[in-house]
């Protein structure tokens, strides 16, 4: 702010100066030079705002420095003894030398963004598909077509193996289609995770 403040006020001096030096005379038939109004209104009007962009410039470069010397950044905060910033975990003063209370740092609040309600371990419901096997025979071919498919296995029992987790059923639902065309048949099933780490915690079925 306080560099536009500078450039209005060069701009603002040089339209006043341009204006008081402009020639508002015109010549006449018999020789001599008369004002003319048009001119001199047009002095008038360039005089005008080119103070206006004077006046501007000096509260933009006034209150402008100001502001930006007062601004208090993230982590940081005022001494409460010189008013100088500090950081927020500091507990002397660079400035003063007074010593100062550490602010501690608030704990992110986890927000979900499909606005889903934690259970009461604080864990969110999310999707995976199980695709069954029973023999060495069916599991090589469900990894065989998990690995065509491109889909990464996410977890693998004695039973199943899982892909996901997908925070929509309908996510996995199109996932489970996408495996059917590939002759991978397997099952929706529920899965909960931590929120702010998205980690699988426990299974509802298997």
């Amino acid at each position: 702010m306080r560099k536009f403040g500078i450039i209005a006020i060069v701009v603002g001096i040089i339209m006043i100066i341009s204006a008081l030096s402009m020639d508002v005379s015109v010549a006449t038939g018999g020789g001599g030079r008369v004002n003319n109004i048009g001119l001199m209104a047009d002095r008038q009007n360039y005089t005008i705002l080119g103070g206006l962009f004077f006046i501007a410039g000096i509260l933009m470069a006034i209150f402008g420095g100001k502001s930006e010397s007062n601004a208090v950044s993230v982590g940081e905060r005022q001494c409460p003894f010189c008013a100088e910033l500090i950081k927020n975990q500091a507990i002397k003063c660079k400035h003063c030398g007074s010593d100062v209370e550490p602010v501690k740092a608030e704990e992110p609040i986890y927000v979900d963004p499909l606005n889903r309600i934690p259970n009461k371990d604080g864990l969110i419901r999310h999707w995976v598909v199980a695709l069954p096997f029973s023999t060495k025979a069916e599991y090589a071919k469900v990894k065989e077509g998990l690995i065509l498919t491109g889909i990464p296995v996410h977890s693998e029992t004695d039973r199943f193996l899982r892909v996901g987790p997908y925070p929509v059923k309908d996510e996995a639902g199109r996932i489970l289609q996408k495996l059917m065309q590939n002759s991978l048949h397997g099952n929706i099933e529920e899965f909960w995770v931590v929120p702010d780490e998205g980690v699988e915690v426990t299974s509802l079925h298997g």
